[in-house]
């Protein structure tokens, strides 16, 4: 339930400020530039599943950027060709 208390809570900041990132990754464009900001994204809900002690959160968004780093890696590399 939403709460004042909440909106004390570093943890739910951390949620949104995540959520934020994610959001704004999709109304961007450029590939790189996406998936830039999707990482920021990521790697805030990595903390903030940490935070809230969940694992599932915290897995799938370490692979999303494993995936993500991946991709930018692909992308630099074929284009340096």
């Amino acid at each position: 339930m939403f709460s004042v208390k909440s909106l004390l809570d570093i943890k739910e900041w951390v949620g949104i400020l995540a959520g934020l990132f994610i959001v704004i990754s999709f109304l961007m464009k450029g590939e790189m530039k996406i998936r830039a900001v999707n990482i920021i994204g990521a790697a805030l809900f990595v903390i903030y599943g940490f935070l809230i002690g969940s694992i599932s959160v915290t897995v799938l968004n370490v692979i999303l950027i494993i995936v993500q780093v991946s991709k930018i890696y692909n992308y630099r590399r074929g284009k340096s060709r």
